[in-house]
């Protein structure tokens, strides 16, 4: 308790200094990211993670100028930048991902063999894109968010779409910054672990 207190406190000193009303709206809804243990750990070892898989593990480290991590780093709050960076974006789609509701309503594989049908493939792609639709309106809170979207040939295509839309200044969110296939295979097989811990879901081919 002493400890959430103490992010607390520290948060709304961010959101003091930073100031801007839509931009205090938007700090607001990391508050959960940050008082919530284990989404707070889930997205420090994505980080960690990420500059393993990062071409240049430096400048992959480097926060770009005018997004939030940045003007952290300026203020010295360091200590909770975990919650405003794309890993933490990743966090967040994952956790709607392994709710029971969606689970339930979107069951079934998401990738399939080289040697399935056409038709099999196609039914896939429907359900894949049906799950992404879902969890955009559980994130966006829109009722048209689905419409919105492009489609998608995997999950992690959606979570790449998803990371630009919500850090749009952030230049650090390519392949070679450590946002590969082998990060995002990493991130939902871990996820399982911090949002299904009893593990009586399965998914199969989640990329």
């Amino acid at each position: 308790m002493a400890q959430n207190e103490q992010v607390r406190r520290r948060f709304l000193a961010v959101v003091f200094k930073l100031g801007h009303p839509t931009r205090t709206m938007k700090l607001f809804q990391k508050l959960t990211t940050l008082l919530v243990p284990k989404k707070a750990e889930f997205a420090k070892r994505l980080a960690a993670k990420r500059l393993t898989c990062a071409s240049n593990q430096f400048l992959a480290s480097m926060a770009t100028s005018g997004t939030t991590e940045y003007q952290l780093r300026v203020l010295g709050l360091e200590s909770i930048e975990y919650a405003f960076t794309p890993e933490a974006t990743v966090v967040n789609i994952l956790e709607q991902y392994w709710k029971s509701h969606v689970r339930f309503m979107w069951n079934g594989p998401l990738d399939l063999p080289g040697s399935a049908s056409e038709e099999a493939r196609i039914a896939v792609k429907k359900r894949l894109n049906g799950l992404v639709g879902h969890i955009e309106y559980l994130l966006t809170k829109k009722n048209d968010a689905a419409v919105h979207l492009p489609e998608f040939d995997s999950l992690a295509d959606y979570m790449r779409y998803r990371i630009r839309a919500e850090h749009p200044k952030n230049s650090n969110v390519s392949a070679e910054d450590g946002f590969t296939d082998k990060f995002f295979a990493y991130a939902v097989e871990e996820s399982r672990f911090v949002f299904d811990p009893t593990g009586r879901t399965s998914r199969s081919g989640f990329l």
